[in-house]
This record gives structure tokens, sequence and C-alpha cells, in this order.
């Protein structure tokens, strides 16, 4: 058997907006705002940038290496040059700032069991 809660309410201002209030909640799930030391957002961020660069100069390597036509190895030779250059200023931010790389994953393109997404 079901039983139902009746709430007499008399219609009001108030209690609109607490009604509307509650259901957004309920709907929307609001969660507090999450607080990130802004340092830790910084690291957070570098190291995912620094897992980018990885896998953009892996690719530029592997499409390097599979390229036949000419100005297609022109390119990716500037699209590898262009990656190490990047990968290589975030490893030294990276460094300045005390950031242990030693855990990001240097594995070749070829070697992974997983697929770059």
């Amino acid at each position: 058997m079901i039983k139902t809660l009746a709430i007499e309410m008399k219609p009001s201002e108030d209690n609109n907006n607490i009604l509307q209030e509650l259901l957004s909640n309920f709907f929307m799930q609001k969660k507090p705002p999450v607080k990130i030391n802004p340092k830790m957002r910084e690291k957070e961020e570098l190291i995912a940038n620094l897992n980018q660069a990885k896998k953009e100069l892996d690719i530029a390597n592997t499409n390097f290496e599979f390229a036949q036509d000419e100005e297609l190895v022109d390119y990716f030779i500037y699209k590898i040059k262009a990656a190490e250059t990047r990968y290589q200023y975030l490893l030294k931010k990276a460094k300045e700032k005390n950031i242990n790389v030693a855990n990001l994953d240097m594995t070749h393109i070829w070697e992974r069991k997983n697929k770059i997404e």
C-alpha cells in the first residue's frame, strides 16, 4: 500500500519561493562549490598540459614516420619541433615550481596498451 503525504499550503509569495527553491535544489542537485588551493590547481593544470604536450609530440612523431608526401614530411617536422618546444617549456616550468614530473607517462604512443584519446 502506498501512502501519500499531503501538505496544505496557502498560496503566498514566500511559500512559492520556498517551493521553487526546494524543487530547484532537488532537481539540480546543487553542491557547494569546491574550493581548490590556487597552487594545487596550477600544479594540476601544468601536469595536464605536460601530458597533453607529450601526446601531441608522440602523435607528431608517429605521423612523421608514416608520411609519404614530401610536403607532409616538412609539415610534421614543423609539428615535432613545435611540440618539443612546448613540452620542454612546460618541463622547465614544472621544475621551477618543484613539481615532480617523474610520474608522468613517458612511454611512446606505440608502446601504450591503451589508446590515446
